[in-house]
């Protein structure tokens, strides 16, 4: 029987998930970024540089979504623990993965004082395109797959298989 609190998690994931989707459309019709300021229009043509997606685009869109579904099947079963009555053994777990976090980002910043990569960018650094929508999308895509994989125990035909 699904509970309660299950539906308040798909409500809001699925609320969150389109809500950012008519953000980002709505963002990119408008011709502004997060600041309000103007975009390029990219070439002659008045199109835009974002519409095309690379080879690594793709490669990053598909990572993305692979990511995001293990991220969802991970906050199903955190929220698991948590309406069990493990609540402090997923607060331990939270902590851990924040510290993890923390402490890699402390070594990498770490690394490249000591070793650095590359040669220095110039003061003015040339305008960089936009990322494409679809590969805005997919992480919460995945997030979304991956909390209704688990809400409907098809997480553990996943898991097995890997």
């Amino acid at each position: 029987m699904i509970s309660l609190a299950y539906l308040a998690l798909a409500f809001v994931v699925i609320a969150l998930t389109i809500t950012l989707a008519v953000w980002i459309v709505m963002r990119n019709n408008l011709g502004t970024d997060a600041a309000g300021l103007e975009q390029d229009c990219g070439d002659e043509g008045g199109a835009k540089k974002s519409d095309s997606m690379t080879i690594a685009d793709w490669i990053n869109a598909v990572t993305s979504v692979v990511v995001g579904v293990f991220c969802g099947i991970a906050a199903l079963y955190l929220l698991q623990l948590v309406m069990s009555g493990f609540w402090p053994l997923a607060i331990i777990v939270v902590v851990l993965i924040l510290i993890f976090l923390a402490f890699d980002g402390l070594l990498d910043r770490l690394f490249e004082k000591v070793f650095p990569s590359g040669i220095r960018a110039a003061r003015k650094p040339a305008a960089s395109r936009r990322s494409p929508l679809l590969r805005r999308l997919s992480l919460p895509v995945g997030i979304s797959i991956g909390l209704a994989l688990a809400w409907f125990d098809l997480a553990d035909v996943l898991l097995q298989i890997l």
